[in-house]
């Protein structure tokens, strides 16, 4: 942009002077359509992100969430965070969280997905977690091992351990 600048246009002729006040404008505005048509739209929560982001107003302590996909679940935290003082046991970022503490969660994650309860229970401990959101199949696990039931809706629910 700076070398466009500097260019002295007096030695072009009166038509390529026209040619670039003309063109450039209309490259700006080309830009401008092209990326508001390239850029994909924010997308809307699923169903199943609008069940679990409506259990978060009744999570005490902190929270752990495992989602099929596992996409999600930092925005969860994010929101949950910032609209009801929700704390995490991955903490608000994994950038400033500690190496044992992203290892934790992963093998928590898996402990859940294997449904391995004694597992959950020591690492869960460790973390502080005593709130867990899961959804559908996740749910079972929760209650083979002996969490308590707090709420569900559409599919995703909440327990709580003590």
């Amino acid at each position: 942009g700076f070398l466009f600048l500097k260019i002295n246009f007096n030695i072009f002729s009166h038509k390529i002077k026209s040619f670039i006040k003309y063109s450039i404008p209309v490259l700006i505005i080309l830009g401008v359509i092209l990326s508001i048509l390239h850029t994909p739209l924010y997308p809307l929560p699923s169903k199943q992100e609008d069940a679990i982001a409506s259990l978060l107003p009744y999570v005490t302590g902190k929270l752990f969430i495992t989602t099929p996909n596992d996409r999600s679940y930092y925005s969860f935290y994010g929101y949950g965070t910032i609209y009801y003082n929700i704390t995490s046991s991955e903490g608000g970022t994994r950038v400033l969280a500690s190496k044992e503490n992203i290892l934790l969660n992963k093998e928590l994650r898996l402990a859940i997905n294997n449904g391995s309860c004694g597992y959950i229970k020591k690492i869960s401990n460790n973390l502080g977690v005593t709130n867990f959101i899961g959804y559908e199949s996740i749910c079972n696990t929760f209650l083979s091992c002996n969490f308590k039931f707090y709420k569900e809706n559409n599919g995703a629910g909440l327990y709580k351990k003590y």
